[in-house]
């Protein structure tokens, strides 16, 4: 299987002094094994330049990238949002891991593992520290490259990525053609009219207490019974 097979979903990139990208992909490979999902994702880091003109860009030769999944990318999501919250320490580091020599959507880049994961740090401003969340990835043995983030943008962030998780999930189960509480409705029965006598509905309306609709005494105040199913 390789790219050929994919078809893109959808792609929200968080541009910053690295660009951060989650992509939801479609898997068309006709070969596909069964207990392959057919919808998954790419989380992938681009390295910030300086062109020639003076602009900021991104290298796309330095893009790392990592197949992943929904479940991992939740997970990623919560220890985004427990650092963003200064819980980072009780949730513990989370680390999504990749071995390129397991992936065919390693561009020809073999034997390296990759790594994605959350941390944070304070950095020094004029009115004194300001926290940072840093969602970075690595490559082998190449320093890490990330992207930084106020604690608010980074819980953002994670919402984002929570939202197309959910997607790769939705779009994942429709695909499996599953109907979940559809109920079939049982035919229509023809059942012959009887003629019973027509009241008129002034005269309905002044029947008094004891000529209506009176409750079951045996019923009393719980239409159940004492047996109550729930």
């Amino acid at each position: 299987m390789g790219q050929q097979s994919l078809t893109p979903v959808f792609s929200k990139s968080f541009p910053a002094n690295n660009l951060l990208d989650l992509s939801l992909v479609q898997d068309n490979d006709p070969n596909r094994p069964f207990y392959k999902p057919k919808y998954f994702m790419f989380l992938s880091m681009t390295q910030g330049i300086t062109s020639e003109n003076g602009q900021r860009t991104f290298d796309k030769n330095s893009r790392i990238t990592i197949k992943t999944d929904s479940v991992k990318i939740f997970a990623f999501s919560n220890a985004i949002k427990a650092f963003a919250r200064g819980a980072g320490a009780t949730l513990g580091q989370f680390q999504i891991f990749a071995d390129s020599t397991k992936s065919n959507f390693n561009n020809g880049v073999g034997g390296v593992m990759k790594m994605a994961f959350v941390s944070e740090f304070e950095q020094q401003t004029k009115n004194g520290t300001k926290k940072n969340i840093a969602i970075s990835m690595k490559q082998g043995s190449n320093k890490p490259i990330g992207v930084f983030f106020s604690p608010a943008e980074a819980i953002a962030v994670a919402t984002v990525f929570e939202f197309i998780a959910n997607k790769c999930l939705e779009l994942d189960f429709d695909s499996r053609n599953i109907s979940v509480g559809s109920v079939q409705q049982p035919p229509a029965q023809n059942i012959p009219q009887q003629n019973v006598p027509q009241q008129n509905f002034d005269e309905q309306s002044q029947l008094g207490p004891s000529q209506g609709m009176q409750p079951d005494p045996n019923m009393g105040n719980n239409p159940f019974g004492d047996d109550v199913p729930f």
